[in-house]
């Protein structure tokens, strides 16, 4: 890979035009190739961190709908009023563990 600058390695044939960009090309070409080998090895070495993020996220999912839940169950069996306001904190912790789960989902994509 020229030292592992292409562009250098490419720029100094600016003798001949031809030669050059046929030296562009191949500079593309190389990167190209070297991208998806960083990217087949970077999502090698990320599967099991992916996986693991993944199940504590879905941990993390139940016990809030478990706690959901309780909440509800609990309202109804002693005959009180719901607590709106834990409710609401829940609800707000369930909607962003969605949006990270989808981040994650939309990160492990990229490198996959």
């Amino acid at each position: 890979m020229a030292n592992g600058n292409w562009d250098d390695a490419v720029a100094s044939d600016e003798a001949s035009g031809d030669n050059l960009m046929v030296g562009l090309a191949q500079g593309e070409r190389h990167r190209k190739i070297l991208r998806e080998q960083v990217l087949v090895a970077l999502s090698g070495v990320l599967i099991s961190a992916f996986r693991s993020g993944e199940s504590s996220m879905d941990k993390v999912n139940a016990e809030i709908d478990k706690a959901i839940q309780s909440v509800i169950s609990n309202s109804k069996k002693d005959g009180m009023e719901l607590d709106d306001k834990l409710l609401d904190i829940l609800a707000d912790a369930s909607g962003k563990m969605l949006g990270i789960a989808e981040e994650w989902h939309a990160v492990k994509i990229i490198l996959t």
